[in-house]
Protein backbone atom coordinates (compact mmCIF):
# COMPACT_ATOMS: atom_id res chain seq x y z
CA UNK A 1 0.00 0.00 0.00
CA UNK A 2 1.07 3.44 -0.68
CA UNK A 3 1.82 5.88 1.66
CA UNK A 4 -0.47 9.17 2.12
CA UNK A 5 0.76 11.34 -0.93
CA UNK A 6 -1.05 14.28 0.01
CA UNK A 7 2.10 16.45 0.95
CA UNK A 8 4.37 15.10 -2.47
CA UNK A 9 4.11 17.56 -5.21
CA UNK A 10 3.98 15.44 -8.20
CA UNK A 11 6.84 17.53 -9.66
CA UNK A 12 8.99 15.98 -7.36
CA UNK A 13 8.23 12.30 -8.48
CA UNK A 14 8.59 13.76 -12.04
CA UNK A 15 11.68 15.39 -11.05
CA UNK A 16 13.27 11.85 -10.12
CA UNK A 17 11.95 10.66 -13.34
CA UNK A 18 13.55 12.98 -15.23
CA UNK A 19 17.26 12.12 -13.92
CA UNK A 20 16.48 8.29 -14.78
CA UNK A 21 18.28 6.96 -17.52
CA UNK A 22 16.49 4.61 -20.71
CA UNK A 23 17.63 1.92 -18.80
CA UNK A 24 16.12 2.82 -15.47
CA UNK A 25 12.67 3.75 -16.90
CA UNK A 26 12.67 0.48 -18.57
CA UNK A 27 13.06 -1.58 -14.88
CA UNK A 28 10.25 0.47 -13.91
CA UNK A 29 8.13 -0.36 -16.50
CA UNK A 30 8.53 -3.99 -17.04
CA UNK A 31 9.93 -5.15 -13.34
CA UNK A 32 7.93 -7.99 -13.66
CA UNK A 33 9.98 -9.62 -16.19
CA UNK A 34 12.48 -12.32 -15.56
CA UNK A 35 16.00 -11.79 -16.72
CA UNK A 36 17.87 -14.27 -19.22
CA UNK A 37 21.09 -14.12 -18.36
CA UNK A 38 23.74 -13.10 -16.56
CA UNK A 39 23.77 -9.53 -18.26
CA UNK A 40 19.98 -8.61 -17.77
CA UNK A 41 20.02 -9.53 -14.35
CA UNK A 42 23.16 -7.58 -13.36
CA UNK A 43 21.59 -4.89 -15.67
CA UNK A 44 18.46 -4.59 -14.13
CA UNK A 45 20.67 -4.86 -10.39
CA UNK A 46 22.33 -1.34 -11.29
CA UNK A 47 18.92 0.23 -12.32
CA UNK A 48 17.20 -0.39 -9.28
CA UNK A 49 20.20 0.72 -7.64
CA UNK A 50 20.25 3.67 -10.21
CA UNK A 51 16.74 4.90 -9.58
CA UNK A 52 17.76 4.56 -5.62
CA UNK A 53 20.49 6.74 -5.93
CA UNK A 54 19.00 9.28 -7.69
CA UNK A 55 15.69 9.68 -5.45
CA UNK A 56 18.32 9.87 -2.98
CA UNK A 57 19.58 12.99 -4.62
CA UNK A 58 16.16 14.47 -4.44
CA UNK A 59 15.25 13.64 -0.66
CA UNK A 60 18.69 14.77 0.29
CA UNK A 61 17.28 18.41 -0.56
CA UNK A 62 14.65 17.93 1.40
CA UNK A 63 12.09 17.35 -1.29
CA UNK A 64 9.47 14.53 0.10
CA UNK A 65 8.07 11.56 -1.93
CA UNK A 66 6.10 10.13 0.00
CA UNK A 67 4.04 10.65 3.48
CA UNK A 68 7.33 10.15 5.74
CA UNK A 69 10.36 12.40 6.37
CA UNK A 70 13.03 12.49 3.31
CA UNK A 71 15.40 11.32 6.10
CA UNK A 72 13.63 8.34 6.92
CA UNK A 73 13.29 7.23 3.19
CA UNK A 74 16.38 8.12 2.30
CA UNK A 75 17.75 5.79 5.10
CA UNK A 76 16.21 2.95 3.49
CA UNK A 77 16.80 3.50 0.35
CA UNK A 78 20.25 4.00 1.18
CA UNK A 79 19.96 0.29 2.76
CA UNK A 80 18.60 -1.31 -0.62
CA UNK A 81 21.83 -0.07 -2.41
CA UNK A 82 23.94 -1.37 0.51
CA UNK A 83 22.75 -4.95 -0.16
CA UNK A 84 22.86 -4.20 -4.08
CA UNK A 85 26.59 -3.70 -3.65
CA UNK A 86 27.42 -6.24 -1.53
CA UNK A 87 25.97 -9.21 -3.69
CA UNK A 88 27.40 -7.28 -6.95
CA UNK A 89 30.46 -6.07 -6.26
CA UNK A 90 33.93 -6.59 -4.11
CA UNK A 91 35.51 -10.98 -2.94
CA UNK A 92 31.46 -11.31 -2.14
CA UNK A 93 29.99 -10.89 -5.81
CA UNK A 94 27.60 -13.18 -7.24
CA UNK A 95 27.29 -14.17 -10.99
CA UNK A 96 24.32 -12.12 -12.44
CA UNK A 97 21.30 -14.83 -12.17
CA UNK A 98 22.75 -15.75 -8.72
CA UNK A 99 22.40 -12.36 -7.65
CA UNK A 100 19.09 -11.79 -8.93
CA UNK A 101 18.07 -15.00 -7.06
CA UNK A 102 19.06 -13.61 -3.78
CA UNK A 103 17.97 -10.48 -4.08
CA UNK A 104 15.01 -12.11 -4.73
CA UNK A 105 14.26 -13.48 -1.63
CA UNK A 106 16.12 -10.53 0.02
CA UNK A 107 13.52 -8.65 -0.69
CA UNK A 108 10.73 -10.96 0.86
CA UNK A 109 11.49 -9.60 4.42
CA UNK A 110 13.69 -6.70 3.85
CA UNK A 111 11.47 -3.44 5.58
CA UNK A 112 13.75 -1.57 3.62
CA UNK A 113 12.72 -3.15 0.07
CA UNK A 114 8.86 -2.16 0.94
CA UNK A 115 10.22 1.86 1.09
CA UNK A 116 11.90 0.87 -2.09
CA UNK A 117 8.92 -0.45 -4.49
CA UNK A 118 6.40 1.92 -2.74
CA UNK A 119 8.51 4.96 -4.83
CA UNK A 120 9.17 2.39 -7.68
CA UNK A 121 5.40 1.93 -7.77
CA UNK A 122 4.79 5.53 -7.63
CA UNK A 123 7.07 6.52 -10.40
CA UNK A 124 6.10 3.85 -12.40
CA UNK A 125 2.72 5.13 -12.49
CA UNK A 126 3.89 8.52 -13.29
CA UNK A 127 5.93 7.01 -16.11
CA UNK A 128 3.18 4.62 -17.96
CA UNK A 129 0.69 7.78 -17.35
CA UNK A 130 3.37 9.89 -19.77
CA UNK A 131 3.71 6.64 -21.99
CA UNK A 132 0.29 6.78 -22.47
CA UNK A 133 -0.13 10.00 -23.20
CA UNK A 134 2.64 10.23 -25.53
CA UNK A 135 1.69 6.90 -27.45
CA UNK A 136 -1.91 8.26 -28.34
CA UNK A 137 -0.66 11.59 -29.34
CA UNK A 138 2.55 9.22 -32.21
CA UNK A 139 -0.42 6.15 -32.75
CA UNK A 140 -1.25 7.85 -36.49
CA UNK A 141 1.73 9.06 -37.11
CA UNK A 142 3.48 5.30 -36.81
CA UNK A 143 0.42 3.69 -38.69
CA UNK A 144 1.84 1.49 -41.12
CA UNK A 145 5.23 1.22 -40.38
CA UNK A 146 5.53 -2.28 -39.29
CA UNK A 147 2.57 -4.93 -38.92
CA UNK A 148 2.26 -6.49 -35.44
CA UNK A 149 3.23 -9.81 -36.95
CA UNK A 150 6.21 -7.98 -37.84
CA UNK A 151 6.93 -6.59 -34.80
CA UNK A 152 6.06 -10.25 -32.67
CA UNK A 153 9.09 -11.75 -35.14
CA UNK A 154 11.61 -8.94 -33.88
CA UNK A 155 10.87 -9.42 -30.54
CA UNK A 156 10.77 -13.57 -30.74
CA UNK A 157 13.97 -13.21 -32.29
CA UNK A 158 15.71 -11.24 -29.52
CA UNK A 159 14.79 -13.27 -26.67
CA UNK A 160 13.96 -17.19 -28.36
CA UNK A 161 17.52 -19.50 -27.75
CA UNK A 162 19.06 -17.13 -25.75
CA UNK A 163 19.84 -18.57 -21.92
CA UNK A 164 17.18 -18.76 -18.96
CA UNK A 165 17.06 -18.97 -15.44
CA UNK A 166 18.94 -21.61 -14.00
CA UNK A 167 16.94 -24.14 -11.60
CA UNK A 168 13.85 -26.13 -11.58
CA UNK A 169 11.25 -23.88 -11.20
CA UNK A 170 8.72 -22.83 -14.33
CA UNK A 171 9.70 -19.81 -15.77
CA UNK A 172 7.33 -18.54 -18.74
CA UNK A 173 7.19 -15.04 -20.79
CA UNK A 174 4.94 -14.19 -23.23
CA UNK A 175 5.42 -11.12 -26.01
CA UNK A 176 1.80 -9.66 -27.01
CA UNK A 177 1.61 -7.00 -29.64
CA UNK A 178 -1.52 -4.91 -30.25
CA UNK A 179 -0.85 -1.50 -31.60
CA UNK A 180 2.77 -1.85 -33.12
CA UNK A 181 3.61 -2.30 -29.59
CA UNK A 182 5.17 -4.92 -27.75
CA UNK A 183 3.79 -5.92 -24.14
CA UNK A 184 5.75 -8.40 -22.06
CA UNK A 185 4.46 -10.72 -19.40
CA UNK A 186 6.03 -13.65 -17.15
CA UNK A 187 4.83 -16.07 -14.46
CA UNK A 188 5.85 -13.79 -11.47
CA UNK A 189 2.41 -14.61 -9.83
CA UNK A 190 0.72 -11.97 -7.83
CA UNK A 191 -2.83 -10.54 -8.92
CA UNK A 192 -3.83 -9.27 -12.07
CA UNK A 193 -5.68 -5.89 -12.56
CA UNK A 194 -9.56 -5.93 -12.12
CA UNK A 195 -10.37 -4.59 -15.61
CA UNK A 196 -7.75 -7.41 -16.79
CA UNK A 197 -9.48 -10.27 -14.88
CA UNK A 198 -13.00 -8.93 -15.87
CA UNK A 199 -11.85 -8.94 -19.62
CA UNK A 200 -10.42 -12.38 -19.33
CA UNK A 201 -12.95 -14.48 -16.79
CA UNK A 202 -16.21 -14.05 -18.47
CA UNK A 203 -14.26 -15.61 -22.16
CA UNK A 204 -12.74 -19.12 -20.65
CA UNK A 205 -14.75 -22.12 -19.10
CA UNK A 206 -11.45 -22.97 -16.84
CA UNK A 207 -8.55 -20.75 -15.64
CA UNK A 208 -5.98 -21.34 -13.77
CA UNK A 209 -4.67 -20.65 -10.20
CA UNK A 210 -2.94 -17.02 -11.73
CA UNK A 211 -3.34 -16.26 -7.59
CA UNK A 212 -1.13 -18.75 -7.10
CA UNK A 213 1.17 -19.59 -10.08
CA UNK A 214 0.63 -16.72 -12.49
CA UNK A 215 -0.02 -16.65 -16.52
CA UNK A 216 2.42 -15.13 -18.83
CA UNK A 217 0.00 -14.17 -21.30
CA UNK A 218 -2.38 -12.68 -18.81
CA UNK A 219 0.07 -10.21 -17.65
CA UNK A 220 0.90 -9.41 -21.09
CA UNK A 221 -2.19 -8.47 -21.43
CA UNK A 222 -2.40 -6.86 -18.44
CA UNK A 223 0.60 -4.39 -19.10
CA UNK A 224 -1.65 -3.57 -22.46
CA UNK A 225 -4.30 -2.51 -19.93
CA UNK A 226 -2.29 -0.74 -17.13
CA UNK A 227 -0.68 1.12 -20.10
CA UNK A 228 -3.03 2.19 -22.06
CA UNK A 229 -5.20 3.44 -18.85
CA UNK A 230 -8.43 1.30 -19.52
CA UNK A 231 -11.11 1.82 -16.91
CA UNK A 232 -13.14 -0.98 -17.24
CA UNK A 233 -13.21 -4.07 -18.97
CA UNK A 234 -15.97 -2.88 -21.46
CA UNK A 235 -13.58 -0.05 -22.67
CA UNK A 236 -10.69 -2.89 -23.19
CA UNK A 237 -13.11 -4.82 -25.06
CA UNK A 238 -14.50 -2.01 -27.10
CA UNK A 239 -11.21 -1.39 -28.61
CA UNK A 240 -10.10 -4.93 -29.09
CA UNK A 241 -13.77 -6.14 -30.60
CA UNK A 242 -15.61 -3.08 -31.24
CA UNK A 243 -17.59 -1.79 -34.00
CA UNK A 244 -14.39 0.64 -34.73
CA UNK A 245 -11.51 -1.32 -32.80
CA UNK A 246 -8.46 0.60 -32.08
CA UNK A 247 -6.05 -2.23 -31.62
CA UNK A 248 -6.67 -4.37 -34.45
CA UNK A 249 -4.79 -7.65 -35.69
CA UNK A 250 -3.28 -8.56 -32.33
CA UNK A 251 -0.36 -11.33 -32.05
CA UNK A 252 1.15 -13.11 -29.25
CA UNK A 253 3.82 -16.05 -28.71
CA UNK A 254 5.03 -17.93 -25.24
CA UNK A 255 8.22 -19.34 -24.40
CA UNK A 256 9.22 -21.10 -21.41
CA UNK A 257 12.74 -22.18 -19.88
CA UNK A 258 13.69 -25.83 -21.34
CA UNK A 259 16.89 -27.95 -20.91
CA UNK A 260 17.70 -28.86 -25.02
CA UNK A 261 19.05 -31.09 -26.60
CA UNK A 262 20.46 -32.86 -23.29
CA UNK A 263 22.28 -29.10 -22.55
CA UNK A 264 23.33 -28.77 -19.07
CA UNK A 265 21.53 -25.11 -19.14
CA UNK A 266 17.76 -23.63 -19.96
CA UNK A 267 16.87 -21.80 -23.28
CA UNK A 268 13.94 -20.00 -23.88
CA UNK A 269 11.93 -22.28 -26.06
CA UNK A 270 8.81 -21.19 -27.88
CA UNK A 271 5.27 -22.89 -27.03
CA UNK A 272 1.72 -22.19 -27.67
CA UNK A 273 -0.11 -20.88 -25.12
CA UNK A 274 -2.54 -23.15 -22.94
CA UNK A 275 -6.19 -24.49 -23.57
CA UNK A 276 -7.13 -21.44 -21.08
CA UNK A 277 -5.56 -18.94 -23.01
CA UNK A 278 -6.36 -20.12 -26.38
CA UNK A 279 -10.24 -19.18 -25.38
CA UNK A 280 -9.78 -16.00 -24.21
CA UNK A 281 -7.23 -14.97 -26.86
CA UNK A 282 -9.77 -15.96 -29.59
CA UNK A 283 -12.51 -14.27 -27.68
CA UNK A 284 -10.68 -10.55 -27.87
CA UNK A 285 -9.41 -11.47 -31.21
CA UNK A 286 -5.76 -11.86 -30.35
CA UNK A 287 -3.93 -14.05 -32.60
CA UNK A 288 -1.55 -16.98 -31.20
CA UNK A 289 1.53 -17.17 -32.94
CA UNK A 290 1.95 -20.29 -35.39
CA UNK A 291 4.15 -19.53 -38.17
CA UNK A 292 7.65 -19.22 -36.45
CA UNK A 293 9.28 -22.44 -35.57
CA UNK A 294 11.80 -21.51 -33.12
CA UNK A 295 12.09 -24.92 -31.16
Amino acid sequence: MLHETNDVPPAHLEAVLTGLTQAEKDWLRYQGAAPDDDAEALAALAAVAGIARRAIRQLDDGQTLDGRTPGDQAYDLRMVCRYLQEITTGHEAMAGLDAHEAWAAWKLTAGEWASFKDLADRLRRVLLTKDAAALRTAAPKAAGKKSNADILAEELTKRLGRAAPKGKEARVKAVLVLGGRAYTGANSGGGLLYVTYDLIRPRVTKMEDWSTTGCAEAYALDQWVYQNGFATAEAAYEALCGTRPTFKDGRIAAMDARTVNGSTGRFWVKRMPCENCQQWLKALGITADRILNFS
